[in-house]
């Protein structure tokens, strides 16, 4: 089952929400798309369904990057997340998002971005296709392979 990558990211709020941790946009885009990757590369499963593109500085997930403009560099405050008991994914998809948000939630928005970022990653590949200006679309078979290789499943 692959969600709306608001559900994610809301999750992904929240497990933050209960370290009384707010996280940037930029913060929580890395992180959803990190636990996209990981999914697709460990279990060959989408975790969202929504487009993902190459943008001039990282890949991007435009319905999240939507729904989060408005806060710019600043924190998403905690006050603005809901209950965290209230978990809009299933038990098994909240274990891998949290699991993924424990290995990484000390790195800064730049350090998560460097690590989406890197040469011959999904995103670096699109980006080297399509030209520094466009918003072309990262593929999940392009994110899965990525991640599989990175496991040594590939």
């Amino acid at each position: 089952m692959s969600y709306d990558v608001l559900f994610v990211a809301d999750t992904i709020l929240k497990i933050a929400k209960t370290e009384g941790r707010a996280l940037t946009p930029i913060e929580l885009m890395k992180l959803t798309y990190l636990a996209h990757g990981w999914s697709l590369g460990t279990r060959g499963r989408a975790l969202v369904r929504n487009r993902i593109e190459a943008w001039k500085h990282g890949p991007i997930l435009p319905d999240l990057y939507t729904a989060t403009r408005g806060y710019g560099r600043d924190p998403i405050p905690l006050d603005a997340i809901d209950d965290p008991e209230d978990i809009p994914v299933d038990d098994v998809d909240y274990e891998l998002i949290k699991g993924v948000y424990e290995k990484h939630h000390g790195l800064s928005g730049v350090e998560l971005a460097s690590l989406a970022n890197q040469p011959g990653s999904p995103w670096d590949v699109v980006l080297k296709a399509h030209g520094h200006d466009a918003c072309a679309e990262i593929s999940d078979q392009l994110i899965e392979n990525h991640y599989r290789s990175l496991v040594g499943l590939a």
